[in-house]
């Protein structure tokens, strides 16, 4: 017995067959729907844009985004997290490059995020603390941040018209993030390279301290 199946990367079509016998055959691999996987690429492509302009019509209702060092967000909110960060950092943005369709339905997608510098006071946002300008990094107002590219996978509705949900390869508590490929990184020197939690120690010039989903408990009023 032996079973093939196809999958699209970014290098092109991989077949993989698994064999059980020395003289199992295969059927040839069922070829990837190519219509699906455009809209795919296109929703990625969509979010690309989308996440730095508060686009959250690409999402469904339930969607979800969760990168490193932080909670799950509602998407809806994360859209709107995002345009109160770029008010500050007004030049973040971001580079996603389309990996590979997974066996699931997923996709894994390598991410790049490109911060800027910071141009006014950051206020309280979501789970994470005020940067007061005054009291910021020289480094962060003076030298653009940049990330390495990270994993990170979407997952779609049935219909593939709505992301529902986008998830960093890297658990919230892993102390290291999943990476790609350094490519012109400018964090090496801040551990772990990438998410909320890198973000905040060069902002603040020390580590955040847990992330704030699994921070203890704040103490009874």
């Amino acid at each position: 017995m032996a079973e093939s199946t196809k999958e699209a990367t970014a290098e092109g079509a991989k077949v993989t067959t698994v064999a059980e016998g020395t003289d199992a055959t295969a059927a040839p691999p069922a070829e990837p729907d190519s219509t699906t996987l455009a809209s795919k690429k296109a929703l990625v492509a969509a979010f690309e844009t989308g996440m730095y302009s508060g686009n959250a019509d690409i999402f469904t209702e339930d969607g979800v985004v969760q990168p490193p060092y932080a909670p799950p967000f509602p998407a809806k909110d994360f859209s709107g997290l995002i345009l109160e960060y770029m008010k500050v950092m007004p030049e973040w943005g971001g580079v996603y490059k389309f990996v590979k369709e997974n066996a699931d339905g997923s996709v894994t997608v390598s991410s790049q995020q490109r911060f800027g510098t910071l141009q006014a006071d950051l206020p309280a946002l979501g789970p994470f603390p005020a940067v007061p300008l005054s009291e910021a990094t020289e480094r962060c107002k003076t030298v653009g941040t940049i990330y390495p590219f990270e994993a990170m996978t979407f997952t779609f509705n049935d219909d593939v018209s709505k992301i529902k949900t986008v998830i960093w390869d890297t658990a919230p508590d892993d102390a290291t993030v999943k990476i790609d490929d350094m490519a012109d990184c400018n964090v090496t020197d801040v551990p772990p390279h990438g998410g909320f939690g890198c973000l905040y120690a060069i902002l603040m010039g020390k580590p955040p301290g847990p992330p704030p989903s699994l921070g203890p408990p704040p103490p009874e009023a």
